[in-house]
């Protein structure tokens, strides 16, 4: 799911019932920087604004929902970490 101003946009346009927090921006926060934790996935930055992860790949491996990943990893030592 992409974050836009108004809400939350899937690849197809489907739009979710959660709003983005607009007012939450990121301007000297390196791109691919984990900053926040939600009830269905993690937020990095992307430009200034906050990019929700709802699904994700590790290198080598299947597809699974950020919330499954984030229940197998310590969440304090993700935060602050970039993706790349």
């Amino acid at each position: 799911m992409l974050c836009v101003d108004g809400g939350l946009s899937a690849p197809d346009g489907d739009k979710s019932e959660r709003k983005c927090n607009t007012a939450v921006y990121y301007p000297k926060t390196e791109n691919g920087t984990i900053v926040s934790f939600h009830h269905d996935g993690f937020g990095v930055v992307c430009g200034s604004k906050e990019l929700v992860i709802t699904d994700l790949a590790l290198e080598g491996k299947r597809r699974c929902a950020a919330k499954e990943f984030l229940n197998g990893a310590r969440c304090e030592e993700l935060k602050g970490k970039v993706l790349r």
